[in-house]
C-alpha cells in the first residue's frame, strides 16, 4: 500500500519538454545523417573540380571513417566534465561551421580537414543524444518512440538527399548543393535546445554526493 501511495506522489515531468527534447533528438539525427551521407554523393562532383586523384578520394573516405571512430572515444570521456546539452550545442555548432566551409574549400587540405570536423561533430552528436534523450524523457513508451523516430531519421535523410541530388545537384553545383541539404535541419534544435531545453538531471546533480556516504563509510570502518 505504501508503494502504490509513494508512487502516486512523485511528480510527473513536464510532457511538453519531452516532446520538444523528441522533436530535437530527430532533427538532429536526420541532420546528422544527411552530413554524413552527402559527401558520398558530391565525390564525382568534388574530384572533377579539385582535380583529385583515386587515392585522394580514399583517403578523405578513410579519414571522415577514422575521425568517427576517434571522436566517439573522446566523447566518451567528455561526459563528466560537459554537460551534455553544451556537448549537443557545441557539436551542432562545429557541424554548421563544417558545412559552410565544405562548400568553400579551394583545395584537397582544406577539404581533408573538414572532413575530419566533419567526424568529430556527427560522432559526438549521435552519441550525446542519445544519451541526453535517455536521461530526459522518462516515460518509457514515448522514449522508445523518440529512438524509432531517430532510426527512422537516418533512412529519410538517404532518401531526402538522394531524391535532391537527382533533382538539384547538376542544376546548382556541388557547393550551392551542400548549404542546403542539412543546414535548414540544424536551425529547429539549436533554437530549442538554446532558449528552451534544459540540461539533464543527471548532469546536474554530478558534483552532488550521495546522502549515504557518510553512513556507509562508518559502516565499512569496522570490517577493515
Amino acid at each position: 500500500m505504501t508503494t502504490t501511495e509513494e508512487t502516486t506522489l512523485v511528480p510527473k515531468k513536464n510532457r511538453k519538454t519531452d516532446y520538444m527534447v523528441m522533436i530535437c533528438a530527430v532533427f538532429n539525427f536526420f541532420a546528422d545523417s544527411i552530413e554524413l551521407i552527402t559527401p558520398g554523393i558530391i565525390t564525382q562532383s568534388v574530384s572533377c573540380e579539385l582535380s583529385l586523384t583515386k587515392s585522394e578520394e580514399v583517403v578523405l573516405d578513410v579519414c571522415l571513417y577514422v575521425s568517427l571512430l576517434f571522436f566517439s572515444i573522446v566523447t566518451n570521456f567528455l561526459f563528466g566534465r560537459f554537460e551534455r546539452r553544451t556537448l549537443i550545442l557545441g557539436s551542432s555548432y562545429l557541424a554548421v561551421a563544417v558545412t559552410v566551409i565544405c562548400a568553400g574549400v579551394p583545395n584537397f587540405a582544406t577539404l581533408l580537414i573538414s572532413r575530419i570536423l566533419l567526424g568529430a561533430s556527427v560522432s559526438s552528436n549521435y552519441i550525446v543524444v542519445s544519451v541526453y534523450v535517455t536521461e530526459m524523457i522518462a516515460d518509457r513508451k514515448l522514449y522508445l518512440t523518440t529512438m524509432s523516430l531517430c532510426a527512422t531519421a537516418l533512412s529519410a535523410a538517404g532518401a531526402w538527399i538522394g531524391v535532391l541530388a537527382y533533382v538539384a545537384l547538376e542544376r546548382v553545383g556541388w557547393r550551392v548543393f551542400i548549404l542546403f541539404t542539412s543546414l535548414p535541419f540544424f536551425f529547429p534544435q539549436l533554437i530549442l535546445l538554446q532558449f528552451f531545453l534544459p540540461d539533464s538531471e543527471n548532469t546536474r546533480d554530478k558534483d552532488q554526493k550521495p546522502e549515504c556516504d557518510t553512513d556507509c563509510d562508518s559502516a565499512l570502518i569496522p570490517l577493515l
